[in-house]
């Protein structure tokens, strides 16, 4: 497994924008399959939103890769498909004094 991530300044003040590209060369499943190699990316979006809070969004999978990782021998499949391109928003909020 491969993986990089870049990160720089957003568009607005103290934002920041990230990339993050994961490399998985090829697999064997318990059934001595082969999968293939894959490579996904993600990016994700930090932003402040007043004093104590900030924005954060996220897309996975951004090119929406259809792939499937090595099953368990726990699990009845041989293959277990992943998600395809998700996305999430969300609020943090910062607690303490500063």
């Amino acid at each position: 497994m491969l993986k990089l991530r870049m990160s720089m300044q957003g568009p607005f003040e103290h934002s920041s924008l990230a990339l993050e590209v994961l490399g998985m060369s090829s697999r064997r499943t318990l059934a001595n399959a082969t999968l293939d190699p894959t490579a996904t990316a993600n990016v994700t979006f930090v932003a402040p939103v007043g004093k104590r809070f900030q924005l954060i969004g996220n897309v996975r999978n951004l090119f929406d890769v259809q792939y499937s990782d090595p099953a368990s021998d726990q699990h009845l499949q041989d293959t277990i498909p992943q998600n395809g391109r998700t996305f999430r928003i969300g609020l943090q909020v910062k607690l303490g004094s500063r």
